[in-house]
């Protein structure tokens, strides 16, 4: 195996666990960000370019920045930003286009199918509450949690998927 296969390997377990802990529990541990920032310096070290390491430093701080305004915003959470700038580490300035691309499209998805299921909660909760004269009444829980994107989910599979075709295409 070589090292390549050894680090998306290493990345690809890594990169589930986290989605795995966003998804159930909306919390991704930093000891994920920094296992990966690890595999990101074992990559950009074994490469011997100082001038492609000095781009994909500077390929993570451009996608850094912008996501710690969105954090700022509450569109993120912390862990969706320490996850997304490792990950955009790990596959280097030549794949950062292609993992913010399927990171975007995967979260677009993935917040659709949580839209869908909420609405279809809340559909069923409603028809529940039918009342005997056959109107209904109001629907159960008019003070609902705001809808909650595991976006850590769509990065986890947006870097591997990246890092996936980068390593079959090259």
């Amino acid at each position: 195996m070589t090292q390549a296969q050894s680090i998306f390997v290493v990345a690809a377990v890594l990169l589930t666990a986290a989605a795995i802990g966003d998804l159930l529990r909306r919390r991704i541990a930093n000891a994920f960000a920094v296992a990966l920032l690890g595999l990101a310096a074992i990559r950009i070290a074994t490469d011997f370019d100082p001038k492609s390491a000095a781009y994909d430093l500077a390929a993570g701080i451009a996608l850094l920045l912008p996501m710690l305004l969105a954090w700022q915003r509450n569109y993120f959470g912390g862990g969706d930003v320490k996850l997304a700038f490792a990950c955009a580490l790990l596959v280097g300035h030549g794949g950062v286009l292609d993992f913010l691309v399927l990171t975007g499209l995967l979260g677009a998805v993935l917040a659709l199918l949580l839209l869908a299921q909420s609405w279809a909660g809340r559909s069923l909760r409603w028809a529940a509450k039918t009342n005997a004269s056959g109107g209904f009444s109001q629907p159960v829980g008019a003070a609902q949690v705001p809808l909650s994107v595991p976006y850590g989910v769509a990065i986890a599979a947006g870097c591997v998927l990246t890092l996936f075709l980068r390593s079959s295409i090259g």
